[in-house]
């Protein structure tokens, strides 16, 4: 085999191992949202809210969590397209920060999470704070 024979296999092979790997599939990462922290007063609950804007049903856990990273509890939820996904009332019972975590197999564009808290008095949402 000549040096030019050499050299344009190699190139060859170069181009097809770059080609190949153009096409593979990337791997699924995990999508992470993060709410800010809020705090909520004794006689108020908190809501970890997930909206699917997307056109397929995602799994997505949710975790509520304290400010310190304290872990309060999570659900693992099913949300179909066009519907919502609410993490179980959370009631403080003490003044605290709290936030939530959205994770799963899903594109952040397919989702609309938040962090709700609801009056303990009027039982209306007194905030709304996005997850990003």
């Amino acid at each position: 085999m000549t040096h030019r024979t050499r050299l344009w296999s190699a190139t060859l092979a170069g181009w097809l191992v770059l080609g190949l790997a153009a096409k593979a599939p990337a791997a699924a990462a995990t999508t992470v949202l993060v709410t800010p922290s809020v705090t909520a007063a004794p006689i108020d609950t908190t809501y970890c809210r997930v909206v699917n804007v997307g056109t397929r049903t995602i799994t997505v856990r949710i975790e509520h969590l304290g400010v310190k990273g304290t872990w309060y509890g999570d659900d693992f939820l099913d949300v179909a397209p066009g519907t919502v996904g609410i993490k179980a009332p959370f009631v403080v019972g003490i003044s605290m920060n709290v936030h939530c975590r959205f994770s799963g197999d899903f594109l952040k564009t397919e989702v609309r999470a938040s962090i709700d808290i609801k009056s303990g008095t009027t039982n209306r949402s007194v905030v709304v704070a996005p997850a990003r």
